[in-house]
């Protein structure tokens, strides 16, 4: 296991979060619930399999970038949308940020080669390449 191992389990593992899949966030308020899981599985039914690629590509070359420049450590996170790194490399490739599962954080550690994952709000982070 390596580097490039990490990155790339990190990466695939917010591409199958993104891919057309039913959308079952759950916050514990179903006015949000809803409308949210709908908005999401209408999002994601249209999501170009290109766009997704060209996500994946640039996500890997930020996360390289990132350990390059000497960060030992990074979390990639969705709120209601993604934010930080996930944000600009969404942005960068023209993908909706609404297809992002909702309270959802992968956290990275470059120094140990250790990648965990939550999905969901209040849910613990769980390994997923160690």
């Amino acid at each position: 296991m390596n580097l490039q191992d990490v990155i790339n389990k990190n990466v695939e593992w917010w591409i199958s979060q993104i891919l057309p899949q039913k959308a079952n966030f759950k916050s514990g308020n179903d006015t949000v619930d809803i409308p949210s899981n709908i908005l999401q599985n209408k999002l994601r039914s249209n999501v170009d399999i290109g766009l997704l690629k060209s996500f994946a590509d640039k996500l890997k070359e930020k996360l390289e970038d990132e350990f390059i420049n000497g960060i030992e450590n990074i979390r990639l996170s969705v709120d209601y949308e993604p934010q930080g790194l996930l944000l600009e490399v969404a942005q960068e490739v023209g993908l909706s940020c609404y297809i992002f599962p909702c309270k959802t954080s992968t956290s990275l550690d470059f120094i140990n080669l250790r990648l965990k994952a939550k999905l969901g709000y209040n849910q613990p982070f769980v390994d997923i390449f160690n």
